[in-house]
C-alpha cells in the first residue's frame, strides 16, 4: 500500500462514518460507492463492487423506522474492500465467504460505538441547552464537536475493526495449514451457533456480546 493509499483510506473513513450521521450526506456512506472507490484506487474494481453488492443488499433488510440505528453497513463495505485490496482475501468462494461471515460478525461491535457516539452527541446538546438555552454559538461548536467525533470514530473504529479481521484471517490460513483436531471446528461451529442463539434472548446487545467473546476466549483456553 503506497502512501497515497495510506491517506485516502484515513479520510475516507473518517468521511464515510461524517456521511453516515448526514453530516455531508453525499451518499458516500453506502456500501456500493464506498467499495468502488476503494476498488479504484487500488485496481480491484470489479471484486470490490460485487461485494459491496452483497452488503449493499443485506442492508436493505432493514427498514430505518424512527429512531433505529440501522447496523453500520458502511464499515462492511469499507472493511471487506479493504481487505481485498490488501490481498488479505483471496479470489476463491470460500475465501470471500469466511471473510463476510467475520466482518458481518465485527458489524454489531463497530454499530454499538455508533449507538454510544449518538447518545455522546445528544448528552451534549442537552447539557448545553440547559445551560444556555438559546445561545446559538455554543449550538454551532457542539455541531462541530459531533461531527469531528464522527469522523475520528470512523478512522479509529473502521480502521482497528478491519485489522483484527486481518489478524483474525492470517490465523485461520495457518491452522488451516496444521494438523488441527476436530473438536477445534467443533467449537467454533457451537460458538456461531450460540450467537444465532443470543439475537432471540432478552438483554442488551452490549451483554450479548460480551457474554460471546467469554465463551470463545473460555473454549480457546480448553483447546
Amino acid at each position: 500500500m503506497s502512501l497515497a493509499q495510506g491517506i485516502l483510506l484515513f479520510f475516507l473513513s473518517g468521511f464515510a462514518s461524517l456521511d453516515r450521521v448526514a453530516g455531508i450526506n453525499i451518499m458516500l456512506s453506502r456500501p456500493i460507492v464506498i467499495t468502488s472507490i476503494i476498488g479504484i484506487a487500488f485496481n480491484q474494481i470489479l471484486i470490490c463492487i460485487l461485494i459491496g453488492a452483497i452488503f449493499e443488499f443485506i442492508g436493505m433488510l432493514e427498514v430505518p423506522v424512527g429512531t433505529v440505528i440501522l447496523k453500520d453497513d458502511t464499515f462492511a463495505g469499507y472493511s471487506s474492500s479493504v481487505l481485498i485490496s490488501l490481498g488479505a482475501i483471496s479470489h476463491n468462494n470460500l475465501s470471500i465467504l469466511l471473510a463476510i461471515i467475520l466482518v458481518t460478525l465485527m458489524i454489531y461491535p463497530v454499530t454499538l460505538t455508533d449507538i454510544y457516539c449518538r447518545k455522546l452527541n445528544k448528552l451534549m446538546i442537552t447539557r448545553a441547552f440547559n445551560e444556555t438555552k438559546s445561545n446559538t454559538n455554543s449550538d454551532g461548536f457542539l455541531i462541530r464537536i459531533g461531527l469531528l467525533v464522527s469522523f475520528i470514530r470512523g478512522v479509529v473504529v473502521y480502521n482497528l475493526a478491519t485489522f483484527l479481521i486481518f489478524l483474525t484471517l492470517h490465523n485461520i490460513g495457518y491452522f488451516a495449514k496444521q494438523e488441527v483436531s476436530p473438536i477445534y471446528y467443533l467449537v467454533l461451529l457451537f460458538i456461531l451457533l450460540m450467537g444465532c442463539l443470543f439475537r432471540f434472548l432478552n438483554g442488551e446487545l452490549f451483554m450479548k456480546l460480551i457474554f460471546l467473546v467469554i465463551g470463545f476466549i473460555a473454549s480457546w483456553i480448553i483447546l
